[in-house]
Parts: structure tokens; sequence; C-alpha cells
């Protein structure tokens, strides 16, 4: 009986130690043959996508009218890092729908001629709250037949996507592009573009 209250106690404690950089779970993303089957149905009605739509229809706004933006949508624009914050507090949509679009997101970005680098869950304690995090990290594939006389195409830059989980409860969908200042390579490509690709 000791040795299973010790085994329970330890995995308490771990949780209790667990942080961002220290997880208490952290696995590769695997989605079952349900769950893909489920995700290949759901992408045959993307036209009728209530939240694809929303989406879309945000990004639109804040291309004209940046003031008009839904508070649920948070549009990031820094000197590096171009992006975009989807959250979940007032807007009801289906787990699994937020799920898809995450997944649908890493998706497109593929069709790009980007590489999976990482797709990975992290589960951790912050403060008494359970937090999940699932994320995709992608990178540009490099063409380097005409380095060192061209620079490097980078594309829109690194991408993360990622969907946050607080007490398994979605909170938001973070998407972002960080592009490289390093010499050897050009200028990003225009985020609009990105965001034009994956939506439309």
């Amino acid at each position: 009986m000791n040795t299973i209250w010790n085994y329970v106690k330890g995995l308490f404690n771990t949780l209790e130690e667990s942080s961002p950089s220290k997880p208490y779970l952290h696995e590769t993303i695997e989605r079952t043959a349900a769950e893909q089957a489920a995700y290949e149905k759901w992408k045959l009605q993307l036209g009728n996508c209530e939240i694809l739509n929303w989406l879309h229809t945000e990004q639109v706004q804040h291309s004209i009218n940046p003031a008009e933006t839904n508070d649920d949508i948070e549009f990031i624009s820094t000197s590096s890092l171009k992006g975009f914050v989807m959250k979940f507090g007032k807007q009801k949509f289906p787990r699994t729908e937020i799920i898809h679009l995450f997944d649908l997101l890493k998706d497109r970005v593929r069709e790009l001629g980007y590489t999976l680098y990482m797709s990975d869950l992290r589960t951790y304690q912050r403060n008494q709250t359970i937090e999940t995090i699932q994320r995709h990290y992608l990178k540009p594939r490099l063409r380097i037949k005409d380095f060192p006389a061209q620079k490097l195409s980078q594309q829109f830059g690194n991408i993360t996507i990622q969907l946050v989980e607080r007490n398994e409860k979605i909170t938001h969908l973070k998407f972002n592009a960080t592009k490289y200042r390093d010499h050897l390579y050009q200028e990003a490509d225009a985020f609009e573009d990105l965001i034009t690709a994956l939506l439309v």
C-alpha cells in the first residue's frame, strides 16, 4: 500500500513542480484514425465553416479598419513577428472544430512549401490551473542552389501555431510568423499574403 501511495504522491509532486519548460507531460501529437476521418469530413464543408469564416471576416475588417476588429481576435505586428490570437471566452465553437482549424492551418502552411519541424503537446501546472499547449512548429524549406550568389528565401519566416487549454477548456489559438534577422536571408514575404493563402 505504501508503494502505491508513494507513487501517487510522486505524481502530484511532479505536477506541482512542472512548468512550460519542464512539463509534467510532453508527447508528440498523434491523431487517431477516427479523429483523422472526422477532420477529412470537416474539410469537405469548409465553405460553410463558421470558425474559418469568422477569422477571415475579422482579418478583412482589421485590414480596413483595425479599430472595428472583434475583441476576441488580436492581430500582432512587430518588426520581427506577425500573427494573431483567437480567444474563445465568448465565442462558442465546438471543441472539435477548433482543433480541426488548428490542424488545417498547419496543413495549409505545409502546402506553401514548409516543413513540419515539430508537433507536440505539453501539460503543466500554472498556479492552480492545469495548462496544456498543443503546438505545430514549421520552417521554410531552404533552397540553396543559388546561394551564396542569391540570399536565401525565408518565405514568411518560422511559423508557430499553438492551441492553449486551461483545465481542459480551450482558451485561445495563437498563430505567429517570426522572420529571420540574419543577413543570409532575403526580407520576409508580406504576412498579409500568408493570411490570404491560409484563409481563401
